[in-house]
């Protein structure tokens, strides 16, 4: 099994509004968004499918009418769509099918994948694994990680990069790996 880190660069504040807004023009346009790219850079195509399950998580988000028989994982899922069609995919390239492990050892990227989100939307065990950075802590962030392995290197200095973008942007960070 591969895994994948998707990153977003959004605003909290935004996608938190829209939860429970019961605007049903947000949800007809997060519904009606286009979640493929084409990746000219050789990469694996991102197509995020939206599933009857998911669709219905995603009207219960924003609709505030949460369903006891829906997978809780679903919800994630269904987050993910807010946060896709409200934020910009940044490209995770050395995060494509890798293990945890390798997270572990860059270790600041920790908190994108792994973190309580500060949304009031129902919890899940496992996939999607969420996180977020706020713009607050990307400007203020410091980080250094000396390591043997230039692959973990590299990895740093990609997730370096989104948190240097996030800074300069305004913006703050949600991710997602599953």
């Amino acid at each position: 099994m591969s895994y994948s880190l998707q990153l977003y660069l959004t605003n909290i504040a935004s996608i938190e509004k829209i939860i429970d807004s019961k605007d049903q023009t947000i949800l007809s346009e997060i519904l009606e968004s286009d979640f493929s790219e084409d990746n000219s850079d050789g990469h694996e195509e991102f197509n995020q499918t939206v599933s009857e399950e998911i669709k219905s998580a995603l009207e219960n988000l924003v609709m505030g009418t949460p369903d006891r028989e829906l997978d809780p994982a679903d919800y994630g899922y269904a987050l993910e769509l807010i946060v896709a069609s409200k934020g910009e995919r940044l490209e995770t390239a050395l995060f494509k099918e890798t293990r945890y492990s390798f997270l572990e050892q860059v270790q600041y990227v920790l908190p994108l994948v792994e973190r309580p989100l500060p949304f009031k939307i129902p919890t899940w065990e496992g996939f999607p694994s969420v996180g977020y950075m706020t713009n607050q802590e990307c400007k203020e962030f410091e980080g250094d990680l000396d390591h043997p392995e230039p692959i973990v290197r590299a990895g740093r200095d990609e997730l370096f990069d989104w948190i240097a973008a996030a800074a300069n942007e305004n913006a703050d960070l949600i991710g997602f790996w599953y």
